[in-house]
């Protein structure tokens, strides 16, 4: 497995060099000198808090493990929650893309904002309602059963844990346009708070959920998972906002 992944990134790296050359040259091309052009210190004030964001985000796994190690049904758990968020993964991905699009499809002057979010809306409706209906059909038992290859009793261990995780996918497009929208305002330290928010309520639902009451591992995992999105996906709903307002309010003042 370790040596598959390493094989496809690399494929994928050595690809997307050839892929780009063709833009690379006509970035080189066009480049001239401006008067505010940014320097190192620009760019580390603007990339340090996403990089944070994704150290944090990685802390997130070992602790989760932790955690269920000491659950009720530990075992069970531990086999069941890899390949339960790899299938969800499948979903979450098609969000994760998307704040790429809204990034680059925005506009100088903001004029695709009301598209992208209704594009944002439909996305995230398409994809909780296709995983809704694996959830809550026999095709969630096809696909741990017979393509993951999980006993009938870890499959329908899995069930109630996918139910949970069904609205995952909307939270992770909604997140996606929300740092989009910030990041193309230069406000990425908000980006950073959000996924504190986001790690510390995984970590305090997880406390809650099993050593106070005693929750099966996976269950308790899942349910602080979209616990912990919810209270990021609240916290940047201000920042957002504000963030929004101003860079309508420049571009009234600019015309």
């Amino acid at each position: 497995g370790a040596s598959a992944l390493s094989a496809g990134v690399t494929a994928e790296a050595i690809a997307s060099r050839f892929m780009a050359a063709s833009v690379l040259k006509k970035i080189k091309s066009e480049i001239s000198l401006r008067e505010n052009q940014l320097n190192h210190r620009g760019i580390f004030n603007f990339y340090y808090p996403l990089a944070l964001t994704s150290m944090i985000t990685l802390g997130v796994q070992p602790l989760v493990t932790f955690f269920m190690g000491q659950s009720r049904m530990a075992l069970e758990s531990l086999a069941v929650l890899p390949v339960l968020t790899s299938f969800v993964f499948i979903f979450r991905s098609l969000g994760l893309s998307y704040q790429e699009v809204v990034i680059a499809l925005l506009g100088e002057k903001k004029e695709n904002y009301n598209i992208l979010k209704r594009f944002a809306f439909i996305l995230s409706s398409c994809l909780v309602g296709v995983l809704l209906l694996i959830a809550f059909s026999p095709l969630a038992d096809f696909w741990f059963n017979k393509v993951s290859g999980l006993s009938a009793e870890l499959t329908m261990f899995s069930i109630i844990p996918l139910k949970i995780m069904a609205v995952f996918p909307m939270l992770t497009v909604l997140i996606s346009f929300q740092r989009a929208l910030l990041v193309d305002a230069r406000k990425t330290k908000n980006i950073t708070y959000a996924t504190i928010i986001e790690f510390s309520g995984i970590v305090i639902a997880l406390i809650i959920a099993i050593k106070w009451f005693d929750t099966i591992g996976v269950i308790a995992a899942t349910i602080a998972f979209v616990l912990g999105r919810i209270s990021a996906n609240i916290y940047l709903a201000r920042p957002v906002s504000v963030a929004v307002r101003n860079q309508e309010n420049e571009l009234i003042q600019t015309d």
